[in-house]
């Protein structure tokens, strides 16, 4: 294991400080519930720099990125492919389902199986929702608390297994749609009865669950600051728990997208075993060579 190595340090601020930004921000319930949860410690590697590359104007050109970024969230700063055969098996007149919740709902029946829980129990999948378009009239995209929520699906282990990808990803894609202004108000509603409620860290997922998190629409690409090609994902050690998905932009390109799923060992060597999974599978050799010489 090589020893990392500091070439640069720097205080960064505010491009310009505007009195505007400067206001006290508000936190909504939700917000308070997750003041416990560490803060995500994403990271991206990338295949060597092209020769013309020098770091001391990558640095510079992210100084910058921070500088801008800073003008705005300067008070907060240091605190706080299996699309089509799932829509083969929907009904007719149903919603088309989306890729992500195609390829969700796969990974939810996989990781279960591999689990080899007994057909009566339990099991959820939880999707990250965005309430700010669900609430009438909807939220700015500009509105900087995180109004956002699981939708969830519960359903008996027997009946994932035996029924068919478009049977979960339907279901998945129901919990998403039911989410509308009154529901969205509903939970809002209720945690102001219930008051503020912090959540452990260590309750961010149950043992026979699927949570999701992330979001493959952000584009690492877009702010890579002169790199070269993405290669891979490490997500940190942060909020992490049995049944926990990562998901992020494919650094495969094409549509693709890269999972980071966590499980106890003898889940996960269950999972790799299953035929059905890997087939679906891409493997990254870029990004194993590259930790390889880490």
């Amino acid at each position: 294991m090589s020893q990392a190595k500091l070439i640069s340090e720097t205080f960064v601020r505010p491009e310009i400080e505007v009195d505007e930004f400067k206001r006290v921000h508000h936190l909504n319930p939700i917000d308070v519930s997750r003041l416990l949860m560490d803060n995500s410690q994403p990271g991206y590697l990338y295949a060597k720099p092209p020769s013309n590359f020098t770091p001391s104007s990558y640095l510079e050109l992210l100084r910058s990125s921070l500088s801008q970024t800073l003008v705005h969230f300067y008070p907060l700063a240091g605190r706080l492919k299996i699309k089509a055969i799932a829509n083969s098996d929907v009904q007719t007149g149903s919603k088309p389902i989306l890729t992500f919740q195609s390829l969700i709902a796969f990974v939810w029946k996989c990781i279960t199986r591999a689990r080899n829980l007994n057909p009566g129990d339990l099991t959820t999948c939880g999707l990250p929702l965005n309430l700010r378009p669900r609430f009438n009239p909807p939220l700015t995209n500009e509105y900087f608390g995180n109004y956002a929520i699981k939708a969830k699906t519960t359903v008996k282990v027997g009946d994932l297994l035996v029924n068919s990808i478009g049977w979960a990803a339907t279901l998945l894609n129901k919990a998403v749609e039911a989410q509308d202004d009154k529901s969205a108000r509903d939970i809002i509603k209720r945690a102001m009865e219930i008051g503020p409620v912090l959540v452990p860290p260590t309750r961010t997922c149950r043992s026979n669950d699927v949570i999701v998190a992330s979001s493959p629409r952000f584009d690492v690409e877009a702010s890579k600051f002169g790199l070269d090609r993405l290669v891979g994902y490490r997500g940190g050690y942060t909020n992490k728990g049995e049944g926990k998905v990562y998901a992020y932009s494919g650094s495969l390109g094409n549509g693709s997208m890269d999972l980071e799923i966590r499980l106890v060992p003898q889940t996960m060597a269950a999972l790799l075993l299953d035929r059905e999974f890997m087939s679906f599978v891409s493997p990254n050799n870029a990004y194993y060579d590259l930790v390889s010489k880490i």
